[in-house]
């Protein structure tokens, strides 16, 4: 995959980075802006979850952060780990007990192109601790699917949106509608006023 970057590149294709054992330091540095590893020593280091402060991409379920800073040590290179000023980081490293500031799991975006990287190999023990612990997976597929919906995501600039929590509604139940306006900086403001019009099965109107 490192290889082939420069078509990634070209074609801003979404990529997440796992940087196990087997990763070369100086090219996995050189096709991504979300961390850098330093450090010339081939051995290995157990390293565990530790939930990091301030990550605003997504958010995950109390069950979710539970359970993973209880899930086993990913194996990594030893080495330092070196997020950089404007990524956002979901986990940080936990060696030998001890929280440290260096990534585990962190995510960039550089013209509207989202990178992640996770630096450790072994995910697959999470899937079957948890299925033994818990008897299911659906904290690790919440983890992926989140993972996989923030990179793949394009973005939205549109200056009106309207959203609605379903599209399903009981008889006499109360919908609402959430909508933002934003400017042509895409902050979001109030001042102009906004009309809805609604129609029924037989096409009659009404405005709120």
């Amino acid at each position: 995959m490192v290889g082939r970057i420069g078509y990634y590149k070209k074609k801003k294709i979404p990529v997440i980075y796992v940087a196990g054992t087997q990763v070369n330091q100086s090219r996995l540095n050189g096709v991504q802006d979300v961390l850098k590893i330093k450090g010339n020593s081939r051995s290995n280091e157990d390293t565990e979850v530790a939930l990091a402060n301030g990550f605003d991409l997504f958010t995950l379920s109390e069950d979710l952060k539970a359970k993973v800073v209880k899930f086993p040590p990913l194996v990594n290179l030893f080495g330092t780990y070196e997020g950089s000023a404007t990524s956002q980081v979901l986990f940080h490293q936990k060696i030998k007990k001890i929280p440290t500031r260096y990534p585990l799991l962190a995510f960039h975006e550089n013209n509207g192109v989202k990178t992640g990287v996770l630096c450790g190999e072994g995910v697959w023990k999470w899937k079957m601790q948890e299925f033994a612990s818990y008897q299911s997976n659906e904290a690790c597929q919440e983890l992926v699917n989140k993972m996989v919906q923030l990179v793949a995501a394009k973005d939205d600039k549109r200056k009106f949106k309207v959203n609605l929590p379903k599209q399903i509604f009981k008889d006499n139940e109360n919908i609402v509608f959430d909508a933002q306006l934003f400017n042509d900086s895409y902050e979001m403001f109030n001042e102009p006023e906004v009309f809805m019009s609604l129609r029924d099965e037989n096409r009659k109107g009404v405005q709120i």
